[in-house]
């Protein structure tokens, strides 16, 4: 892997799913190329630090927290109150450590497996300069924390029959146009348990929620986040499987809530 530190200012044309394109002023933090993708961190007054790979802003560090939270937090507090035992958690993508932060400070989780398909991102992460940068290296050094480098269709092809409680999509808004994301949620969907919960970044929306609903998932909660640092809404799903009970239980009052029912779009299967 190739990588190399500068402090180059530069102006970032980032170009949105709406087609509109806009302006992002930074110094260059960081520079490196991993064998599947490029990576920039640019540092800006704005935001903070941004992590762009390719040509795609992933995170920035002043607003991911509010990303994270709607993408983790519904439905590890669903399980919470239904699940007597300590959840075992699959996190799909998620190579930054913000996922694995939230799961980690919680005392609830159990077991929890995190799958990339970019070692090499994941090490920068873990014990390299961007986990400094972004203050999630901890997270990776948590001992309930299990770490496998595969292409998430193919672990998920895998994969007899899933022993996870809670599973967490944390991928890019490309991975929603590849052919392999429909298919993986229709095996996720069939090799389950009936108390599966499945928490989903789902991007800009569009293609992304109307392949989670034809898969055999079960959107049981729908959030519409205005994300400054992207520039535009993006939206994070809460699933079970068809027919199921399990989430049901605790109520369309519960998620409103705790999450808001003005800022944010709430939908909830049965309502």
């Amino acid at each position: 892997m190739q990588q190399l530190r500068r402090r180059q200012r530069i102006c970032f044309t980032d170009r949105l799913k709406s087609g509109e394109t806009r302006t992002v002023v930074g110094s260059i933090e960081y520079s490196g190329q991993t064998k599947i993708q490029q990576i920039q961190v640019l540092k800006t007054r704005q935001f903070g630090k941004m992590l762009i790979l390719g040509n795609e802003i992933q995170l920035a560090e002043r607003d991911q927290r509010i990303y994270h939270r709607y993408l983790v937090k519904p439905g590890l507090e669903a399980l919470k109150r239904c699940l007597e035992r300590p959840i075992r958690s699959l996190v799909l993508g998620g190579a930054d450590g913000y996922s694995l932060d939230l799961l980690t400070r919680d005392a609830c989780v159990g077991t929890i497996t995190l799958v990339d398909h970019d070692s090499e991102l994941v090490e920068l992460f873990a014990t390299g300069p961007l986990g400094q940068m972004f203050k999630t290296s901890d997270a990776f050094a948590d001992k309930r924390v299990s770490i496998q480098f595969h292409d998430v269709y193919d672990y998920l092809r895998r994969l007899s029959k899933p022993a996870f409680d809670f599973v967490i999509f944390d991928l890019t808004d490309d991975w929603w146009e590849s052919n392999h994301a429909a298919k993986a949620l229709k095996i996720l969907a069939s090799r389950s348990r009936d108390d599966l919960v499945i928490s989903l970044n789902a991007g800009t929306g569009g293609n992304s929620i109307e392949r989670i609903t034809r898969s055999g998932l079960e959107i049981v909660g729908v959030w519409s986040i205005p994300i400054p640092s992207f520039g535009e809404p993006w939206w994070c799903v809460l699933a079970t499987l068809k027919g199921s009970s399990f989430l049901r239980q605790l109520g369309h009052h519960w998620l409103i809530e705790q999450y808001g029912k003005n800022r944010f779009q709430v939908r909830v299967a049965g309502k």
